[in-house]
């Protein structure tokens, strides 16, 4: 699967949650429509020799249980006006799946915050300049100030930006690997 005959949509990042992408082979299916929301990318499509249509939806679900609660009222409401009765809902649901696992992520962040609660007490407060450095140090670690490419080194906010998108656009259009089988295993088709 590459090239021109890939279909795909896909939804920005948002905050610290990474973006949603949604890719399907255009040979076997044919948008009717895509629709996202918060933590969400859906797409209709047309599948299949028989041209069924059915809804595949990617998910990136919060950690909080009520933006949780507010994506499967979207993905209910969703259901309900496409109106088919093939779904595929997908993706990651940030799930806990035992007491264990939520506890131990709880006392790594806990004591991780009580350390920086603690420093900016001491510091932040006191000192204005403190805070400030603390901002401009954020600020210069999430930032691309300048990309090498090749020899060449690029600076310009827009030289920077056009490279970055011409790297990730090469990257997926020249991907091409066969699909694994098994031998002998007859799998069912829409």
């Amino acid at each position: 699967m590459g090239g021109d005959d890939v279909g795909w949509r896909c939804a920005p990042a948002m905050g610290r949650s990474g973006g949603i992408i949604t890719m399907w082979d255009k040979n076997r299916g044919t948008l009717l429509d895509s629709f996202q929301g918060q933590g969400y990318l859906g797409v209709v499509l047309m599948w299949g020799v028989k041209k069924i249509n059915c809804v595949i939806i990617n998910v990136y679900a919060s950690c909080l249980m009520q933006a949780k609660k507010a994506l499967w009222m979207d993905l209910l409401v969703a259901m309900k006006v496409y109106g088919t009765t093939l779904y595929c809902i997908l993706g990651d649901f940030n799930s806990v799946r035992s007491a264990e696992e939520m506890r131990g992520a709880k006392s790594k962040d806990t004591l991780e915050f009580q350390k920086s609660r603690s420093r900016w007490l001491k510091e932040g407060d006191a000192n204005t300049g403190f805070f400030h450095a603390c901002v401009k140090t954020r600020k210069r670690s999430n930032s691309i100030v300048a990309l090498k490419k090749g020899r060449v080194w690029l600076s310009r906010p827009d030289e920077v930006r056009s490279e970055v998108v011409s790297y990730f656009r090469k990257h997926f259009e020249e991907v091409s690997w066969e699909r694994p089988t098994l031998d002998g295993v007859e799998f069912l088709q829409i």
